[in-house]
């Protein structure tokens, strides 16, 4: 094992406490939190078409893919007889 040095370690600690103090809220001495954005434009309806080997993905006007089916998995053994 590589032994870490007093330097390496100290800078380590440093950056891990700035990183905390930096997330650690948005209220308090870390600072207030700010006014809400505008909100974003609309995006567009997505929706699934069966085809022969899958799904075509249709977002708005874009053919996003096919989502294929998977080969079917092997059999599971059965359970226990119930009462």
């Amino acid at each position: 094992m590589k032994k870490i040095s007093g330097k390496t370690l100290k800078i380590g600690a440093l950056a891990f406490l700035f990183a905390f103090v930096s997330c650690s809220g948005t209220e308090g001495s870390a600072g207030q939190d700010g006014a809400d954005g505008k909100d974003g434009e609309a995006g567009a309806s997505c929706w699934a078409t069966p085809v022969d080997d899958g799904f075509l993905m249709v977002c708005g006007a874009d053919t996003v893919g096919v989502l294929k089916n998977g080969a079917d998995g092997a059999k599971g053994s059965d359970g226990a007889k119930g009462d």
